[in-house]
This record gives C-alpha cells, sequence and structure tokens, in this order.
C-alpha cells in the first residue's frame, strides 16, 4: 500500500518559516509518500504543528486550510490527541466542500466539527461556508470571510 500526501504552503501566511527551518520545503510543493499511515500522519502532523508555532510566533495567528477524504482522517484523528497546539490563535478553513447541508455525511465541516471541534473545546475560528444559500452566495460569503481576516491580499 502507498499513501501519499501533497504538501503546498504559501509564504504570505507563514513569513517566519520561509526565513528559518523550513525554508527548503516553502520553495515549491512537495509530494510526500510513505508505506505506513501512522508514519504519514506522524509526519503531516508534525509539520503543520510546525509550521503553526512559527506562524503564531511571528504574527499571532496560524491559518490553515483542511481538505476532505482520507486526509481529513490523518489530521482530525491526529491533532486532537496533541497537547502542543495553541488552539486559540488557529484560523480553520476549508480547501475543499461541498455545498451540502451540515447534516449530511458528504459535509467537511461536519465531519470536522465531530471528530475534532467538539472534542477540542478551546477550537474557536472555524470559518465554513452556508449551506443555506444558493452556491454563488455561498462562494461570495466565503471569499467575504477570507478577506476579513487577510484584507488587501492576492488571497483566496
Amino acid at each position: 500500500m502507498c499513501l501519499s500526501i501533497y504538501i503546498c504552503t504559501i509564504n504570505y501566511t507563514f513569513p517566519a518559516i520561509h526565513a528559518h527551518t523550513f525554508s527548503s520545503i516553502m520553495a515549491s510543493p512537495q509530494l510526500h509518500t510513505y508505506s505506513d499511515s501512522s508514519k504519514l500522519q506522524s509526519e503531516v502532523l508534525d509539520y503543520i504543528i510546525a509550521a503553526a508555532q512559527a506562524s503564531i510566533l511571528d504574527h499571532g495567528h496560524f491559518s490553515v486550510g483542511f481538505s476532505g477524504g482520507s486526509v481529513s482522517k490523518i489530521i482530525s484523528l491526529g491533532l486532537r490527541d496533541r497537547k502542543d497546539i495553541d488552539w486559540p490563535n488557529w484560523h480553520i478553513f476549508y480547501c475543499y466542500e461541498r455545498h451540502v447541508p451540515f447534516s449530511n455525511d458528504d459535509s467537511t465541516h461536519a465531519y470536522f466539527q465531530r471528530e475534532l471541534y467538539d472534542k477540542v473545546p478551546a477550537i474557536s475560528h472555524v470559518y465554513a461556508i452556508n449551506p443555506d444559500v444558493d452556491v454563488n452566495s455561498a462562494a461570495e460569503d466565503y471569499v467575504a470571510k477570507i478577506r476579513k481576516l487577510y484584507p488587501g491580499s492576492d488571497l483566496p
């Protein structure tokens, strides 16, 4: 069995990392392949935690985008047991989310709510789509949420 994860970080979000320890991985997206899921989980979580710590130290918060599918399981199940996370300074977005009600099993937000946020009460900055409006309005609303945290940037 071969497990892969594609890691892409943005210099804008993690300026301290670019200047220090992670300069080699900031240069371009990386594809990492593992034969063991526990090794994959450990390395991904260590990477995320290091990025978070550097970002919080540099500018007071850490922004991350979670995707759904198998990656969501790796991340949510691993992060909820970590004690070295400064949750109040995390801002969590989604890189991939279906326009479905949160009660739907296909909702990435609902999965993370059940498996991570409900188990870690200090998480307070989660930016989900609004599933109660049409898809175009939901997209516009989501962009507005991102721009509040990143005013004047080219993101998204």
